[in-house]
This record gives structure tokens, C-alpha cells and sequence, in this order.
């Protein structure tokens, strides 16, 4: 818990020295991936929020890097070129879960709209059907 909200601040801060950045990554929107981790007893629904918080933790690191090439981009006359090509998405992809409280629908929109997760899951389908969690991010052989 505590990472996660330093590494939020440090991504808020980071990219306010940004002029031209409107928005910065959100590590856990809305406590998804650390409520379910908190408060569920379904192994399935743990592991899946285990896998999205690595790897929005993992992405948290990508764009700490991109803000500071953004931060230190070139200054004019420079021969160094920095790529300013986004891995950010959308902020506005997490609008659609503003107004909900169950954090299953969170994670369920997220793993289904972010493109960063898609890879994570086994069948869409089952995750549009809301099949178990062990069914849509299979387990560790050992669990």
C-alpha cells in the first residue's frame, strides 16, 4: 500500500514539471487492484488483482521514465532527439468507473478496456460473462 501511494505522488509531482502534461498515470484507479487485494477471499480474484497491480506498478516505472525525457528533452540547437511517443492511456478510459463502487466491475472494465492488461487474460468472453477470476487469469500450477 504504501508504494503504491508514494509512487502516486511521485508521478503527480514528476509530471507537473511537465507544462504541456494535462494527466499522469494512476497506479491503482480507484483502489481497485489494493481493495480486492485488502478485502477478497476468492484465490481467483486475488491473483487476478495481484497480476494488474505488478503490472501497473511495472507501467508506473515506464512513465516515471517518460517524464523525465519529457523533463530533460532537448534544448533547442541540441543534436539529442527524445522520443515523446505516449504509453500513457487514456485518463479518460477510467471514466466509466466514477460512479460504480464494486471493485470486480473496476477490474473486470479495466482488464477488458486497458490495453496494457489485455494480454493478461485467457478469454475475453469469459470476462464479459463474468466467469470466475481462475477461469480468466489462470493460476499458478502450485496454488
Amino acid at each position: 500500500m504504501r508504494v503504491v501511494a508514494e509512487i502516486q505522488v511521485f508521478l503527480e509531482c514528476t509530471s507537473a514539471l511537465i507544462p504541456e502534461r494535462t494527466s499522469y498515470f494512476k497506479v491503482d484507479p480507484r483502489d481497485t487492484f489494493l481493495g480486492i487485494l485488502k478485502e477478497s477471499s476468492d484465490v481467483g480474484q486475488i491473483h487476478a488483482a495481484w497480476m494488474g497491480l505488478t503490472r501497473q506498478l511495472t507501467l508506473a516505472q515506464e512513465n516515471l521514465i517518460k517524464y523525465e525525457m519529457q523533463y530533460r528533452r532537448p534544448i533547442e540547437g541540441e543534436d539529442l532527439e527524445v522520443s515523446m511517443s505516449p504509453i500513457s492511456t487514456d485518463i479518460g478510459i477510467y471514466e466509466a468507473i466514477e460512479g460504480e463502487d464494486d471493485r470486480d466491475f473496476h477490474m473486470r472494465y479495466i482488464y477488458e478496456n486497458v490495453p496494457h492488461h489485455e494480454d493478461q487474460i485467457r478469454s475475453p468472453c469469459k470476462l464479459r460473462d463474468g466467469m470466475a477470476w481462475s477461469a480468466i487469469i489462470p493460476l499458478p500450477s502450485n496454488v
